[in-house]
């Protein structure tokens, strides 16, 4: 069974992929955080805010997708980070999944983020 099958069985999945999230194997981390956003259970916010610092952008870029899919607000300061990420992907979907967020934290993750380095006024 391939990674995306398991979604159909739901929260039962969840500690299995939560597990792949520290597989040695990127393509596993990425589709377990993939299948992670796609089952919506809550109880994988913390793993996935975790996985937000994987070396890989792949999973990056998924884990950041599958908290933006659980509106997971709480996770805006560690997606805020990805702001500055190497990649220009990651960083645009950190943006946009911080404007998903739609709250004041978020907004002002961005407002922050947005400025230049040599900003002379008060933030």
């Amino acid at each position: 069974m391939t990674i995306p099958g398991i979604v159909n069985y739901g929260a039962e999945a969840l500690d299995g992929l939560v597990k792949l999230l520290e597989s040695r194997d990127p393509d596993a981390r990425y589709g377990a955080a993939l299948a992670l956003g796609n089952i919506g259970d809550q109880n994988a916010i913390q793993p996935l805010i975790r996985s937000l610092r994987d070396d890989h952008p792949a999973v990056r870029f998924f884990a950041m997708d599958a908290l933006g899919k659980l509106k997971a607000t709480e996770a805006a300061q560690a997606i805020g980070e990805l702001l500055d990420d190497e990649s220009p992907n990651i960083r645009k979907h950190a943006n946009n999944v911080l404007l998903s967020f739609n709250t004041d934290v978020s907004f002002q993750i961005l407002r922050e983020k947005s400025r230049p380095k040599w900003w002379p006024f008060e933030k």
